[in-house]
């Protein structure tokens, strides 16, 4: 699994329902931790009695800045590991990985500035579509085997 989602940075290469199901997983994670956040600020909350300020502060206290470099740390493996998961589908498809994902990133950013956030990520969602319903090999590509 970690070979799949941080491994074959350059030549890795990764099917339509692979690419599915670690992507799945990778949001799953995100959510879990998100939860678990919520979770913790609610937890200081009750204990605060009620007080939010002091809950946060009482957060703070207790994890500081090093909570704060894992959870930057755990967000960035997990970004890499999908942006990986999208060069593979895309190299898959028989075009460029990292390049391609560089063009989207670029082009999401534009579509961001010049038009509205929403539609970014209405373009996002189209690329995810996109690399989730193409077939390999469309663009010449070798096809993957396997995972």
């Amino acid at each position: 699994m970690f070979r799949v989602l941080f491994g074959d940075v350059n030549n890795g290469r990764l099917a339509r329902l692979p690419f599915l199901g670690y992507w799945i997983l990778i949001s799953v994670i995100i959510i879990v931790i998100g939860f678990g956040i919520g979770a913790a600020i609610g937890v200081a909350e009750n204990l605060a009695g009620g007080d939010i300020q002091g809950a946060q502060a009482k957060l703070q206290d207790q994890f500081g800045i090093p909570g704060l470099l894992l959870l930057t740390v755990i967000y960035a493996a997990l970004l890499f590991a999908g942006l990986n998961l999208e060069a593979k589908r895309i190299r898959d498809i028989g075009l460029p990985g990292w390049w391609a994902v560089l063009g989207v990133f670029v082009v999401g950013i534009v579509i961001a500035l010049a038009i509205s956030q929403p539609a970014a990520g209405g373009f996002n969602f189209v690329i995810w579509l996109a690399l989730l319903l193409v077939p390999a090999n469309t663009f010449g590509g070798k096809s993957a085997v396997g995972a």
